[in-house]
């Protein structure tokens, strides 16, 4: 849904943008104990709507007003739509390279490396600090077919430009998916919100930085490693 965030202080508008990473986002109806729950159940798909909370029930000094219109509602398992959207962008590329699926375990979410080129020789260990080339998406069905050049990004790194990673410092699905990988080797890696974000993440304005239940893919070239002491 696309979600603009309004606050009122003492009277006076406060406005801030919408989500820097663009619309829509994902919000997860869980029950009635979940705040904004209580209201989503009022929305139906295709409308708009808003919400407004006091302070007591969004936990702050102030009362906010919500605008929403409700882009698709998804029901049942939110990772076996993530699923739909990471087989999709590798359908829309035609992918023929080698594809690892690291399986559920517990609550753990499938994550997918699809790699191409040539094997590398030296495997990427969790202590170790890597050298890369990256470039990061949030994957949705309102992107066009996948087209990178319309996906909204969240990582973006110029041709040649190349960074070091502490496999360890990474999110869960990275680390993972990169202990899959050798150095030289290129590969997307494909990662649900549940081994991401989650939720996402708000700064000090009420604005996402990353976006709740984003299904995210990294294009991802390793050219060296270092091992680090364990």
């Amino acid at each position: 849904m696309d979600d603009t965030r309004l606050s009122t202080i003492g009277g006076e508008k406060i406005e801030y943008p919408q989500y820097p990473t663009g619309g829509p986002v994902y919000e997860q109806v869980i029950s009635d104990e979940e705040v904004y729950s209580r209201f989503f159940k009022y929305f139906s798909e295709g409308t708009s709507g808003s919400i407004i909370l006091s302070s007591l029930l969004n936990v702050s000094s102030t009362y906010l007003y919500r605008e929403y219109k409700v882009e698709k509602i998804i029901e049942g398992s939110l990772l076996e739509y993530e699923k739909e959207l990471m087989q999709g962008f590798l359908t829309a590329r035609d992918f023929q390279g080698d594809i690892i699926n690291v399986p559920e375990t517990g609550n753990d979410t499938i994550i997918q490396i699809a790699k191409w080129g040539e094997p590398g020789s030296e495997a990427i260990l969790v202590t170790d600090s890597i050298t890369v080339h990256c470039n990061g998406y949030i994957l949705d069905e309102f992107s066009n077919n996948f087209d990178e050049g319309k996906l909204r990004a969240v990582l973006k790194m110029d041709e040649g430009k190349e960074e070091t990673w502490k496999v360890s410092d990474l999110i869960e699905g990275l680390k993972v998916g990169l202990t899959k990988m050798n150095v030289g080797e290129q590969a997307y890696i494909l990662i649900p919100s549940g081994r991401a974000y989650g939720k996402g993440i708000l700064n000090y304005n009420y604005q996402y930085v990353m976006p709740p239940y984003a299904t995210l893919v990294y294009k991802i070239k390793i050219s060296a490693r270092k091992p680090n002491a364990k």
